[in-house]
Parts: C-alpha cells; structure tokens; sequence
C-alpha cells in the first residue's frame, strides 16, 4: 500500500504543469494518496472490529471460525463503509455463532435441572425404601421369618427404588403417604 501510495504521490506530480509551485505539488499528492489512506483506515477499522470479536462461552474453534466470518464479511464491504455498517456487519456474522452457544448453555442448564431433579428424586426414594421392611413385616408371613422377609426386601429394594424415581420424577410433590402408598402398591403387585 505503501508503494501505490508513492507511485500515486508521484504521477500525480510529474502530471503538472511544469511551472507548477511547491504547494500545488503537495497538493496534488495529496489528493492523490487520499484513496489509499482511506483504505488503510478501513482496514485499521476492520482489524479493529476482528480483534475484539469474543464469544463468551464459545470454544477456541469456534471462536476462530466467528472471527474469520467477520473477516470475511467486512471484506466484503464498499472501502470508506460508515461505522454502523460495519458493526451491522459484523453482528450479522457473529449472529449463528452467539445463537449456537446460546444453544449449547441452554442445554446445558436443562441438562443440570435434569442430573438436580434425578438427584432429589433419587434421595427421596432413598429416604423412603425402608417402608418396604416395614410393610412386609406387617402385611405378610414368611416361612423363614424374619431373614427371609428381610432377603424378600432387598429383593424388592432396587426393583422398586427404581419405579419410585421415576414416579417422583413425574411428580416430585408426591407426599410421604402417597409415596409410601406407591411402595405398598409396588410389594402388592410383586409379591
């Protein structure tokens, strides 16, 4: 840019008069480098707006491939381009990369509502499992007594830890009664 600067300054000067003066020579190259210094700034701005791009969240690669769209669309603009068409510019090629990590967060959090609602559902069950002994002791007669009632709940125990969750999952306001109800109702259906 430098020598085309130059050679402009230049041919603008040897196309004088040759009478011309000092300040009609600067002048001239003047005005003829003007379309290279507005270049160079267009430039300056673009590589301005590429190194500030920044996706919070966004992975390396995709934190390159956002600034090399935003490269590739200033490019794509008129030299001398207003500011606000620049950052147009720019917010329309980063747009499909924000939206992907927002994506990704989303999923993320619904992810970690998902493992937190698991989890409490999962320590509720826990909690509960011990009505199993209870209610067996009460409802039914074992042969072996009281060692074979407790083999018959840990038996039982996992089979129906399992449904449980599920059930608090669907409705994680179950109460105690109808949580024990449903344990109840599961050794009925078993046994």
């Amino acid at each position: 840019m430098k020598q085309r600067a130059w050679n402009a300054a230049v041919a603008a000067v040897r196309n004088l008069r040759e009478e011309a003066s000092y300040q009609e020579s600067e002048t001239a190259a003047v005005q003829a480098v003007q379309p290279m210094i507005r270049e160079y700034e267009h430039q300056q701005a673009c590589q301005r707006i590429v190194g500030r791009v920044y996706i919070f969240g966004a992975t390396r690669e995709e934190a390159e491939a956002a600034k090399e769209a935003v490269r590739e669309a200033l490019a794509e603009l008129p030299i001398g381009a207003a500011p606000k068409q620049l950052e147009t510019a720019e917010e329309t090629a980063l747009a499909p990369y924000k939206a992907a990590v927002a994506t990704r967060k989303e999923e993320a959090r619904l992810e970690s509502e998902k493992q937190a609602r698991r989890r409490a559902a999962e320590f509720t069950a826990n909690l509960k499992l011990d009505h199993i002994a209870r209610y067996l002791e009460k409802e039914y007669d074992f042969d072996g007594g009281y060692w074979e009632m407790h083999r018959e709940a840990d038996r039982l125990r996992p089979l129906i830890r399992e449904a449980l969750i599920d059930e608090l999952l669907e409705n994680p306001d179950m109460t105690g009664d109808e949580i024990r109800e449903s344990i109840e109702d599961q050794i009925d259906d078993r046994l």
